[in-house]
């Protein structure tokens, strides 16, 4: 079985300077990079993976709970193959919770 070199547990911020360093020298360094991201929005917005995974043609789990988020993270990547998504939500136990969201906005230009 192949060894990976794992990314876990390091404190990655989306505004983050390092964070972006961190992701592309380890995205140039394999070309056999698989991720996992939970809570994947729609794949564009305030994501920093998003144009790592169109260049490097990344392989990895997308998991997003809220259905119309959902739809339109499988629209941005639906020319992308290896990617597995997943509409559910992860918590420390099985089972039904409360979730809170925001109501899907139609106005033009506002995610």
């Amino acid at each position: 079985m192949k060894s990976r070199k794992a990314l876990v547990n390091l404190p990655l911020s989306v505004t983050d300077p390092k964070t972006h360093q961190i992701i592309k020298d380890r995205a140039i360094s394999t070309n056999d990079f698989f991720f996992i991201q939970i809570g994947s929005n729609d794949g564009q917005t305030g994501d920093p993976i998003h144009s790592y995974i169109m260049k490097y043609h990344w392989k990895g789990i997308l998991i997003e709970p809220i259905p119309f988020l959902f739809k339109r993270l499988k629209k941005t990547y639906e020319n992308q193959n290896g990617l597995i998504f997943e509409n559910i939500a992860i918590s420390e136990k099985d089972g039904n919770k409360i979730f809170y969201r925001i109501e899907e906005n139609h106005e033009p230009n506002n995610p």
